[in-house]
């Protein structure tokens, strides 16, 4: 069978890495000669031990260009590879110190806002508590004036003139409206003229409490590696089914335990 040698390609050598050129001969003949022993195997019939030989010379060959390509390459990326570990090493604690400040001021950053949120709580109590004050106070004030218009009349000498009769039915009590200030809303972004906005955001998380309650129900969440995902992705279906109300940010259902975690977003 006649010897077909495969084509290969390679750029010229304006088109190839800086790096590549001073090989650049060497690797066009290594692919001359690799595309022709490729060539020589694949036409090559074994029909007797002459040419089983000749099929593993030729094999033979084909190794020995294979170490000594990957020889080349080594010698070409080794230099690379050095100043690639080089750079990453001076680079790594520079950046684990950024990613340090970072988490450090979010984590900053999540407990002011946690703050935040318990005195916006705890201020709207307090205002609700002078609302429902000031309205009982207003209640015993309407009372106490009732009770005292009553006796009044009880009281009043024979012959006194009876107030219009109007005036003897009871009145409804009438809470007056109540001046509280409202309460300052729990601060969450934070903008910083030139510097980006930093988001205090709430997302939801899961964790497995049951595990095999959770893979009884939920088999088809827990086929796949990403998990967590498609529990999550059932958590308003469960919560609905379960009657959980809306506000309620932790909750377990079937071995699943849903909970809502604070985090910091930057743009």
């Amino acid at each position: 069978m006649p010897t077909t040698a495969i084509t290969l390609t390679f750029p010229p050598p304006e088109k190839v890495p800086e790096v590549i050129r001073p090989h650049y001969e060497a690797i066009v003949r290594a692919v001359a000669e690799v595309g022709q022993l490729h060539g020589e195997i694949q036409a090559l019939d074994v029909t007797d031990a002459e040419s089983a030989h000749e099929l593993n010379r030729y094999v033979a060959l084909a190794k020995d260009m294979s170490k000594r390509l990957e020889l080349r390459r080594r010698e070409i990326v080794g230099p690379l590879n050095d100043t690639v570990k080089g750079v990453n090493a001076l680079f790594a604690p520079l950046s684990r110190v950024a990613e340090e400040a970072i988490a450090a001021g979010d984590q900053k950053t999540l407990a002011w806002a946690r703050k935040e949120r318990e005195r916006a709580a705890r201020e709207e109590r307090e205002r609700q508590d002078k609302i429902r004050a000031a309205a009982a106070e207003e209640e015993k004030r309407q009372r106490e004036q009732a009770e005292a218009e009553r006796k009044a009349i009880e009281t009043a000498p024979i012959g006194t003139p009876t107030p219009p009769a109007q005036t003897l039915q009871a009145s409804p009590m009438v809470v007056a409206a109540v001046s509280v200030p409202p309460v300052a809303p729990a601060v969450s972004t934070i903008r910083t003229e030139g510097y980006g906005t930093a988001s205090v955001t709430r997302r939801w998380s899961v964790e497995v409490q049951d595990e095999a309650l959770a893979v009884a129900r939920h088999r088809d969440a827990f086929s796949v590696e990403l998990r967590t995902k498609a529990a999550l992705d059932k958590r308003s279906a469960l919560a609905s089914a379960y009657g959980v109300a809306p506000e309620v940010d932790d909750f377990v259902v079937d071995g699943l335990r849903f909970f809502k975690v604070d985090g910091v977003s930057h743009r």
